[in-house]
């Protein structure tokens, strides 16, 4: 029987055409004569696939990492490195979780991507910012500014940061007396101080401080009218302001300014009465003080704006064309924030005596510092640090103080203290020192 299968097989074979003979010899020709060069393709497509697998999962990338300051905590994805000043570390093609910190500095986290077979520099910059306390939500304030619809401010008495809380309708205040020692974010959002009683018709629009802190104008809206009380910290005490009076500022620690309905400007002490008449104004103008003497007059019914001294009644008619969206006055000078008619926002240097230059800052927020210096943010091209910037006006002169990893996050408010500037940024009260 094995005999009659392989007579089968054999005539199979005799059966197959001259050309499939033909093809099948060629191959087998081919394959003897190129051996070599066969079998030298065949290890380099195994090298090639061997490398590639390598490549992508097990070569290693160096990473020098610097420190600033030094011997810092580096961690990635959970392993911990100690960098005294420099270190070279190997890393597998990924993204990696990393994150560095050292006692009296602010915790650094961010991500990094690692490429294969790549030589990179990481530089580990660490801030000494210091966290303050929390603020309740909506207690960011409606512009940067102190002087003017500020929700935020320092209490030099109490050695406190004082603010307004639309949600709870109350002020509060956060001691700052150990808040250089505290550099994890603290969930306190600080002891309330005065409740502020709304009806469902009033909200609080704006809230001016007194230059020291310890008082407040606290502006409500209403569907009726606004009503505007004051809201003294020391004294828990809230006081309404007369019902004909529209607007009122700050003009010293125990003065205000208020425009009454008929555009008559009074002056008010502390106690809220009436010492003296500053005069009666053609159209309805919002004033900005400079000082206790000047101040900057806004007409509500055209684009005219003076500078009126309130002890001669003297104006200056002052050329700048616009809407003022924040003013804040150092002396015998003021920063004046503009947004045009055609919605783009100017800063001007304004003098007492109306001379105006335009700041070519890009910043839509500037404080005083000094009588001399501006302080604005400005965030990096990467959008991750913002850096706190000085302007000096006298010899036109920038310089960097302060880089804060924000990783995007914008800066609400700034606040002074004699040694601390504060802000918030993500309801979060921070500081350095000056």
């Amino acid at each position: 029987m094995i005999l009659n299968q392989n007579n089968q097989f054999n005539n199979l074979n005799n059966n197959q055409s001259p050309q499939a003979n033909s093809f099948f010899i060629s191959i087998k020709n081919w394959f003897v004569k190129h051996k070599k060069w066969f079998l030298l393709s065949l290890i380099i497509m195994t090298i090639s696939v061997l490398f590639t697998v390598y490549y992508v999962y097990w070569a290693k990338s160096y990473v020098y990492f610097t420190a600033d300051p030094q011997n810092i905590k580096l961690t990635i994805d959970g392993k911990d490195y100690q960098v005294k000043d420099h270190s070279l570390i190997g890393l597998k093609p990924g993204v990696y979780t990393i994150s560095a910190s050292k006692d009296g500095y602010m915790t650094y986290n961010n991500f990094i991507n690692i490429k294969p077979l790549r030589f990179s520099r990481q530089t580990i910059k660490l801030s000494d910012i210091f966290y303050a306390g929390a603020v309740a939500s909506n207690s960011n304030s409606e512009s940067f500014g102190l002087n003017q619809d500020a929700f935020i401010s320092y209490w030099q008495a109490d050695q406190s940061l004082v603010y307004y809380s639309s949600d709870a309708n109350a002020f509060y205040k956060i001691k700052l007396v150990n808040a250089q020692k505290t550099y994890q974010a603290p969930n306190t959002i600080g002891e309330k101080i005065i409740d502020i009683k709304l009806d469902s018709s009033q909200s609080v629009s704006s809230v001016i401080y007194s230059p020291d802190g310890s008082k407040s104008l606290a502006v409500l809206d209403s569907k009726d009218k606004n009503q505007i009380k004051m809201v003294d910290f020391s004294a828990s005490l809230v006081q309404n302001l007369s019902s004909d009076i529209i607007y009122a500022t700050w003009l010293t620690n125990d003065q205000i300014l208020a425009l009454k309905s008929n555009n008559q400007l009074i002056i008010l002490n502390s106690s809220l009465n009436e010492i003296k008449n500053a005069g009666n104004l053609t159209t309805l103008s919002l004033p900005y003080a400079f000082n206790a003497q000047k101040v900057l007059l806004a007409s509500l019914d055209n684009d005219d704006k003076y500078i009126l001294d309130l002890n001669s009644g003297q104006k200056t008619k002052v050329d700048l064309a616009g809407s003022i969206i924040n003013f804040s006055a150092s002396g015998n000078q003021a920063i004046a924030q503009i947004q045009t008619s055609d919605n783009q926002t100017k800063n001007y240097l304004l003098s007492q005596d109306g001379l105006i230059k335009e700041l070519n800052l890009s910043s839509t927020g500037l404080v005083w510092y000094s009588d001399h210096q501006i302080l604005y943010t400005e965030a990096e091209k990467d959008n991750n640090y913002v850096d706190f910037k000085l302007y000096d006006v006298a010899s036109k002169q920038f310089s960097v103080i302060k880089n804060y990893f924000s990783s995007g996050a914008s800066i609400d408010a700034v606040i002074f203290s004699p040694s601390n500037i504060f802000f918030i940024s993500v309801g979060q009260i921070m500081g350095f020192k000056k």
